[in-house]
């Protein structure tokens, strides 16, 4: 499993999530297209901020005064890749099973 760094501290994809996360997800980047299907990315750094908070968990002990919002855009990017990759795998395990 990859891990990601924000501020030294190290996190993990989570696995799993309540409908009530993917439907936050789901609202945060049903903003990547337009009416004409176009990429247009409208999605800012706050709702990027709040994906991370529910897409990683912390190896270790997250300290209280942690902020999301330091991850930077490469470490971000990363995130988003692999978060989507993991859920194409989940549907293709679940429809292959």
């Amino acid at each position: 499993m990859n891990r990601y760094k924000i501020n030294e501290i190290e996190f993990e994809l989570r696995k799993r999530f309540t409908l009530k996360e993917l439907n936050q997800i789901n609202k945060i980047f049903s903003k990547i297209y337009d009416s004409n299907n176009q990429i247009v990315a409208n999605i800012s750094n706050d709702e990027l901020g709040t994906f991370l908070k529910t897409v990683l968990i912390p190896v270790d002990k997250l300290p209280d005064n942690f902020d999301f919002m330091d991850a930077d855009e490469s470490v971000t990017a990363e995130v988003i890749k692999d978060f989507f990759l993991s859920r194409i795998e989940l549907n293709r395990n679940i429809l292959t099973s």
